[in-house]
């Protein structure tokens, strides 16, 4: 592929120069070098011109022949087509024909996919071609010319077959450039820029050479936008200028049907345009940089600018293309795109590049590269990118928080991101050799996906661990009334908090004895449970609700697992919580036992 180095724009860095802010803007665009058949070419031959289609790039050489290649560079057809190198080449809408002219005065119309060539001789050498757009749709097969004797020929097919000229326009200098769009023909002389409407056969506007330009030297780039919107490139001024109809009140009175507005006009500060193009709803501007500023090299690297219509930059790419610096002028630069794929073909006699629109998969990239991972995350997770999945993204974010210690923005993350077993397993590790278990733990899921039993086994094991404190204690507590039974061995983990309550001595934990109550219910050793629930009542209020056993839980408790015999060996115990309940209690359990005999 091929580079360009992105450069701040120098307005923006001007602006921004007191500021603190080093930010580098994302570059818009990305670059390829046209390889394959185009490398072997240019070991032979060098460039001249270059015409985009959407089927194919058209390749004028200095030694006059016409390559077709498909857009990636392998070569379709080649055919030798003038004796001197070629100015210009232009291709009709379907893609069928292919003109080319040279200033060895021929204009060469040749088909793509039949034997339909003409040729044609001009006066002097031809400088510039248009065929029409749709020149296989309409019998009259026209194309304009214009070159170095200053005239303006249209050309067209009359009775019997005959090609027929008429002049257009001529007597002001050279025709340096012309375009054909639709309806509307434009070209450039000496004197400046004029359109002509085709149906009606006669001239729109004249549009003056901006005052101030620099020397005539500089050829004129002109680009249809669309078919009514012209942009035009002239040294260093850029033009745009829209076609518009008159309302139907206007036409009445007798003015012309269409009218040219300027819509956009500014300077080039330290440039040259060597060609434009539009760029959505802003300008692509290839530039021949004059003023270079502080940098270093003998001659500047070429610039594509996107602008907007007031002249502010938006993006400077210093373009990495063989061959710049030995150029004799920027004439030889070249630009041309294919809107409906958002490309833009950059030559020089040496090489061609590709630019196009960065993709979702570029956007991520240069976030990542730039330390922006939760920016990559929401972009990965809007959906567009191919090469990078939310996943991948999503773990470079977990460890970029991990690294700079947000533990618990990283589990909140996890619960949004991990859908794997294998990777849960992976993070709570992570989790566990930093002890930050606490954080992810109440994330850990029980179902889709469950995990390897000694996972959570492990989990309930460090927060049981040899000098663990209440508060972990008390996430123990909160993951055994979560977890579902069957998630983690009932035995190992009744041990763990066996272990922990003996080492708490006399006075147990009330938050631990609540948890093996609970334990010991869901194995059904209820009568163990109400040990627990009878100690822990004595022991009196705990900290929490949740650590207090009260008459009601106690008395439910009893009536619930039938517990009558276990109560009655319990009795003083059983009246001292409530005398009244209790002896209800036992007298129930009495007279169900009378009648049971």
């Amino acid at each position: 592929g091929a580079g360009a180095r992105p450069l701040r724009s120098r307005r923006a860095a001007m602006a921004s120069s007191d500021s603190d802010s080093d930010e580098e803007a994302e570059p818009i665009l990305k670059y390829n070098r046209i390889g394959l058949d185009v490398t072997e070419m240019l070991t032979r031959d060098s460039t001249s011109c270059i015409r985009a289609h959407e089927k194919f790039l058209v390749v004028g050489t200095q030694n006059g022949f016409i390559y077709i290649l498909d857009l990636n560079g392998n070569e379709v057809k080649r055919f030798y087509a003038h004796s001197m190198p070629v100015n210009e080449v232009s291709v009709d809408i379907t893609g069928e024909y292919v003109c080319s002219c040279s200033d060895d005065g021929l204009v060469v119309v040749s088909a793509l996919y039949a034997e339909d060539n003409l040729e044609f001789t001009g006066h002097e050498a031809v400088k510039t071609v248009a065929i029409d757009p749709g020149y296989v749709q309409r019998d009259s097969r026209e194309l304009v010319m214009g070159g170095s004797d200053g005239q303006l020929i249209r050309k067209e097919k009359g009775w019997f077959g005959r090609m027929n000229d008429s002049l257009v326009h001529g007597g002001e200098g050279p025709i340096h450039a012309i375009r054909w769009e639709g309806e509307f023909i434009a070209w450039a002389n000496e004197i400046g820029v004029k359109i002509y409407d085709c149906n009606l056969k006669s001239r729109i506007t004249h549009l003056k050479r901006p005052q101030g330009s620099l020397d005539t030297e500089y050829r004129p780039r002109l680009c249809w936008a669309n078919g009514r919107t012209l942009l035009i490139g002239w040294a260093d001024s850029i033009q745009a200028v829209e076609v518009r109809k008159r309302d139907a009140q206007q036409a009445a009175m007798g003015l012309p049907v269409n009218y040219v507005t300027i819509v956009a006009q500014f300077t080039l500060p330290d440039a040259i345009c060597c060609g434009i193009a539009p760029h959505g709803q802003d300008l692509a501007v290839l530039c021949h940089v004059t003023d270079d500023g502080d940098l270093a090299e003998e001659r500047p690297r070429p610039e594509l600018r996107i602008l907007d219509y007031n002249g502010g930059e938006l993006s400077c790419d210093a373009l990495s293309i063989h061959g710049y610096a030995e150029l004799e002028s920027p004439n030889e630069y070249q630009l041309d795109f294919i809107a409906s794929e958002h490309l833009f073909y950059i030559s020089t006699p040496q090489d061609i590049l590709v630019a196009q629109n960065r993709d979702t998969d570029d956007h991520i990239h240069w976030l990542l590269e730039n330390g922006r991972e939760k920016e990559a995350l929401a972009a990965a997770q809007e959906g567009g990118a191919t090469r990078h999945s939310v996943q991948e993204v999503g773990s470079l974010y977990l460890h970029k928080l991990t690294q700079q210690g947000k533990w618990n923005d990283a589990a909140t993350k996890c619960h949004e991101l991990l859908k794997s077993e294998e990777l849960w397993r992976r993070w709570i590790f992570v989790f566990a050799h930093a002890g930050q278990l606490s954080c992810i733990a109440h994330y850990i899921p029980t179902d889709r996906p469950r995990l390897q039993t000694e996972i959570y086994e492990m989990v309930l094991s460090d927060f049981l661990k040899q000098g663990s404190t209440p508060n972990e204690h008390t996430q123990f507590l909160d993951l055994i009334e979560r977890w579902p039974q069957g998630v983690y061995r009932m035995q190992p983990v009744l041990e763990l908090v066996r272990e922990a309550i003996k080492r708490g001595g006399v006075t147990s934990p009330p938050t631990l004895c609540k948890a093996l109550a609970m334990l010991y219910s869901a194995n059904g050793q209820h009568a163990y449970t109400l040990d627990i629930y009878l100690y822990m009542y004595k022991s009196g209020p705990g900290d929490t609700e949740k650590e207090t056993i009260g008459p009601d839980q106690l008395f439910d408790y009893i009536e619930k697992h039938k517990l009558h015999e276990k109560a009655v060996q319990r009795v003083s115990e059983i009246v001292n919580v409530d005398a009244d309940r209790g002896v209800r209690l036992l007298i129930r359990h009495a007279t169900a036992d009378t009648k049971a005999l």
